[in-house]
Parts: structure tokens; sequence; C-alpha cells
């Protein structure tokens, strides 16, 4: 049994994986534990075979086993990220802010979100406001950001549109 597991793995060594049979043996049912008629009388044995994926062969009456060849190296399967439906962005208008439980804010700075030191000018932007402890909130498509005073617990962000 011994040479008959070191015939096998020289064959899978040497990457010619077409197949590895049992030694000769008499062809009688009963006489040799490797005798078949159907490679399912070869898996029911419970026979020794080589280390690889493959199935069981029955030729000439002789359990064999024959290694799958598998592509090397194994690529990952291209997987598409799921199409994500468009978001029919609504300008932020009064309405659309509140009606999506939001602040209007009709003279909000323009420095609101630029770096600390940024040079900003002296006018009204309108904005819809949302966070803090009301728990004001954006509308579909907006995302809450902007967080001021940055991290404290009733922060008031703005609603700025969701980028994809």
């Amino acid at each position: 049994m011994k040479k008959l597991a070191l015939i096998c793995s020289a064959v899978v060594l040497a990457a010619v994986i077409s197949g590895c049979v049992f030694p000769e043996a008499p062809g009688e049912p009963g006489k040799n534990d490797h005798y078949c008629e159907t490679p399912s009388d070869c898996a029911e044995k419970n026979l020794i075979h080589p280390m690889c994926v493959g199935h069981w062969t029955c030729v000439e009456n002789r359990c064999g086993w024959e290694c799958e060849t598998i592509p090397y190296p194994l690529e990952p399967p291209e997987i598409e990220p799921p199409e994500k439906p468009p978001v029919d962005l609504q300008p932020l208008t009064k309405e659309t802010c509140e009606g999506a439980g939001g602040l209007w804010n009709e003279c909000g700075s323009a420095c609101r979100g630029a770096p600390p030191g940024t040079d900003c000018i002296m006018v009204c932007v309108q904005y819809c406001e949302c966070g803090g402890i009301a728990g004001f909130g954006c509308p579909q498509g907006y995302v809450c950001t902007d967080f001021i005073p940055e991290g404290a617990a009733d922060a008031m962000g703005v609603c700025r549109p969701v980028i994809v």
C-alpha cells in the first residue's frame, strides 16, 4: 500500500495529474479490494487516494482516482456591486428641509464647513440645519455633517448631498 501511495504522490507532485490506478489485480469480485464494476464501488471501499480534488474511476474493473485540474493561480470571481437606485435629489428649499424635519436657516454663514483659517466673505447662505438635541433631520439624498460645536451632544450640522 505504501508503494501505491508513493506512485500516486509522485504523479501529483510531478503535476501529471491525469489519474492514478491501483496496482494490477486479478479482476474477480471478492478476491481483491480494488475490484470494481462502477466508480461508486470504489467509493464504498474507503480506499486511500492522493490528496487532490477528484473522483473515483473504474477502469478494467480496477479502482482508480482521477485528480481534477484547477487553474492556478485561483482568481476570485468578479462580483459587480449592486446598482444603487438613483436618488431623485430634490433641491434644498425651506419646504423640502422642513418636510424632512430639518430647520431652515435663511441667513447662515458662508464659512460653514470651511477649514479653519479660510478667508470667507460675510454674506448670508441658505441651508438646512440638522442634528442637535431636537434631532433635526435631512431630506432623502442628504446627510447631516459639519457639526458645530464639534463633538458636542447638542451640536448642529448642515444637510449636504450624499456623494456616491
